[in-house]
Order: structure tokens, then sequence, then C-alpha cells
């Protein structure tokens, strides 16, 4: 029975996923707005997604225990429950999914959720019923995320970097699992009539010796060779000894 793929090629498939699923990402500062203006609650997709063939929701999660929607986006149609709201429908290619606010009122204070619902990525927006309108607060999952992706030199490409490494080690990993496995597979002789054939084991002086022992050998049999032909030369024909 052939082995199944090893673990690590799951790990692989899940790192890759993870690091390169699109994130939806607000804005990490407070955005204030008089009453009776217009305001953007910014989100997009990092990195860039076209989203004109997806569904865009905006909701409020503090009416009742279940969302309020307030702007549906869906087979490429707006739907506005309040009649002030509207996204950048020409920037839905790039990924933009902002939501922008007319006249805004006491009534619109409260909390806010953007969600694309086939990613896993959200992120929660709350507002103020006061004077001035404050959006806080990340949805905890993205905290990190959500914190780190204004920063200068943080973007797609450190993600991608870091996909990078990851694939390198695990390649390293599965290279050292498959090396393991051949080493293991090798047949292993046995019996002392194949004695033979296994491999010498020497150590560093045991080489040295058999070094030392050819190179005396070598050097010393054209010496003997030589002698004994003199000697020959030495006696008369006939094998006479005098």
């Amino acid at each position: 029975m052939a082995p199944g793929p090893p673990v690590s090629t799951f790990v692989l498939l899940y790192l890759v996923v993870s690091f390169l699923e699109p994130e939806v990402i607000g804005s990490p500062d407070p955005i204030f707005c008089s009453p009776g203006a217009d305001v953007v609650l910014p989100c997009h997709l990092d990195p860039e997604l076209d989203v004109r063939d997806l569904t865009v929701e905006w909701s409020r999660t503090d009416r009742s225990t279940r969302p309020q929607y307030v702007h549906i986006y869906r087979n490429r149609r707006e739907v506005s429950t309040i009649s002030r709201t509207r996204l950048f429908v020409e920037q839905l290619g790039h990924g933009n999914i902002s939501l922008k606010v007319l006249n805004v009122s006491a009534e619109d204070g409260g909390a806010y959720r953007c969600f694309i619902p086939k990613l896993r990525s959200r992120t929660l927006s709350h507002l103020l019923t006061n004077q001035h309108l404050l959006i806080i607060k990340i949805h905890p999952s993205n905290c990190q995320i959500q914190k780190n992706c204004f920063e200068p030199g943080v973007t797609a490409r450190s993600r991608v970097t870091v996909v990078v490494v990851s694939l390198l080690v695990v390649f390293a990993v599965v290279g050292l699992f498959v090396a393991f496995c051949v080493f293991k597979s090798r047949p292993e002789n046995k019996g002392d009539g194949h004695a033979h054939n296994r491999p010498l084991k020497l150590t560093l002086r045991d080489t040295l010796q058999l070094t030392l022992r050819d190179t005396l050998q070598l050097t010393l049999q054209p010496i003997d060779e030589q002698h004994q032909c003199g000697q020959f030369r030495d006696q008369p024909a006939g094998g006479a000894v005098l």
C-alpha cells in the first residue's frame, strides 16, 4: 500500500491559504465627523481583490441580537436600508469596500460591521452618538493585522516574504523526511556469506596504515626484482657454480 502524503504537505497548503487570503482592513485611527456632514467608513482588502462579483455587507450589531443590515452589495446591485449610504462602486475592482454615510445624525451612532461572507475576515467599528462621529475598535481576530497594516513598510509584499520563508522551512523539513525514509528503506545484508559485500568501516588510523603499507610495497618491489636479476647474471652458463 502506497504511503499517503506527509503531514508537511497539509501544513504547506494551510500556510499558503492562511497568508495569501485577503484580509478585511479598516482604519487604525479614529475618524471624526460633525453632525450633518458626510463621512466615509474606510474598509479595503489587503492584498487587493476584485469584489465586484462578491457580496459585501455593512450592518449594525448593537440594535439586536441579529445584525441589522445598513448596506448590501449583491449581484452587482446596491441596496441601502437607510437611503443615505453608498459604496464606491468604481473602486470595487481594487478591493475598496468603504461605506460613505451621507448627512450623519445622532441616530447613526452605534456598532457597524463590514463583512464579506466568502472571506473569513471582517471589521467592527463603533460610532459614538454625541456631537462627533468616532470610529474605534477592530474585530479581535484582526487586531494585530489592523494595528500594523498602515505602518510604513508593512504591506502585502512583507506577507509574501513571510510566505516564502515559511515555504523554504517546510521544503527543508520535507527533504529531511524523504532522505530519512530512503535511508531506512535500504536493504541490509545479513549472514556471514555476504560479509564481503558489507562496506568497511575504517578509522583514520587504519586508513593511514593501509596507505603507508601500499606505498612501501610499490617502492620495494622494483628493488627486489633488480636484485634477483643481478644474481642470475652473475651465475655462469650451464648452471655451474665456481
